[in-house]
């Protein structure tokens, strides 16, 4: 197309996404050039609005990348030990502005999934909610 892939959407991206949320039963899906492109602008993102970011340990590396950016631009981060819901818990009264819990679904080397329900209610008396 002649511009950075991340300038601009491949056509008929947005029909794919449709596609893939009726194929996995989600209710939207969002495709993304790179996941390094995408950490990269949502934390950058996240960082200018005030938010206070919670890492699992066990994330993702380009994650863990797109995390330093924030903390860069002077967002709070706390890493957590992976899986560790009670750690979390205990790490959020220290948290200054919206709380962001960073953490991958399932991690293939613990072949364990996180404990998302357990993150969720650790963020619910913060005003958090859950994001796909």
């Amino acid at each position: 197309m002649g511009k950075p892939a991340v300038l601009e959407s491949v056509p008929g991206t947005g029909r794919v996404e449709r596609e893939l949320a009726a194929l996995t039963g989600c209710e939207r899906v969002l495709l993304a050039p790179s996941t390094f492109h995408l950490f990269w602008d949502l934390f950058g993102c996240l960082a200018r609005r005030g938010m206070s970011i919670f890492l699992d340990a066990g994330s993702y590396p380009i994650v863990q990348w797109g995390v330093e950016r924030a903390a860069g631009y002077g967002a709070p981060v706390k890493v957590f030990r992976q899986h560790d819901h009670r750690a979390l818990h205990s790490l959020l009264k220290s948290a200054a502005g919206k709380p962001v819990v960073v953490a991958d679904g399932y991690s293939l080397l613990r072949g364990s999934s996180s404990p998302i329900a357990e993150y969720l209610e650790s963020v619910k008396p913060m005003d958090g909610e859950q994001k796909e």
